[in-house]
């Protein structure tokens, strides 16, 4: 009979606990809403803050600004039209096309620039004149680009003084091999 018992159950150590559901989809989802949260706030606070200097400065009160914590932001952007260069390979006739735009200080600095023709028309020939000089196993590497975007800044400098490119930015930059 004994035997019996153990077989209907009612022995307690024949009870197997259910196992526990796992949580880190719980905890995923929770960190997500928390991080969220935080982001928004966050953004919130940044944009007050703008908003209250802002508003004190159209005031005339004045405001205190720590020229270390923000670096320069550049505030216009100059859009040339695409460049199609023969490059200077002596082995095999090899083409790069590259679009350039020009950071500069101020939008109505960009407007200016591209108001000109002339000066336009100087900047794109000092360009031309650095590509055309340039070896494409030089250009496919970072060093290569950073060592041009310091020459096309060298070169277009007396073009546009007294405005001065903060940054020259490839946004197309194609090499034919």
């Amino acid at each position: 009979m004994a035997d019996k018992q153990q077989l209907d159950g009612d022995n307690e150590s024949d009870v197997v606990p259910a196992p526990k559901k796992p949580r880190s989809k719980a905890l995923l989802v929770g960190g997500g809403v928390v991080l969220s949260c935080l982001i928004g706030v966050g953004a919130y606070s940044w944009g007050l803050s703008r908003a209250t200097v802002a508003e004190a400065a159209e005031a005339g009160a004045e405001v205190e600004v720590a020229e270390a914590a923000a670096p320069l932001v550049p505030g216009g952007i100059v859009t040339l039209n695409p460049f199609v260069v023969n490059l200077a390979d002596r082995d095999s006739s090899r083409f790069l096309r590259v679009t350039i735009e020009l950071a500069v200080a101020t939008a109505e600095e960009a407007i200016a620039i591209d108001a000109d023709p002339v000066r336009l028309t100087r900047m794109r020939a000092a360009i031309i004149e650095v590509l055309t000089q340039q070896m494409a196993d030089t250009l496919t590497t970072p060093d290569g680009k950073a060592t041009l975007e310091i020459a096309l800044s060298n070169a277009i400098e007396p073009v546009l003084a007294p405005t001065v490119a903060m940054d020259v930015l490839f946004t197309d930059f194609v090499i034919q091999f």
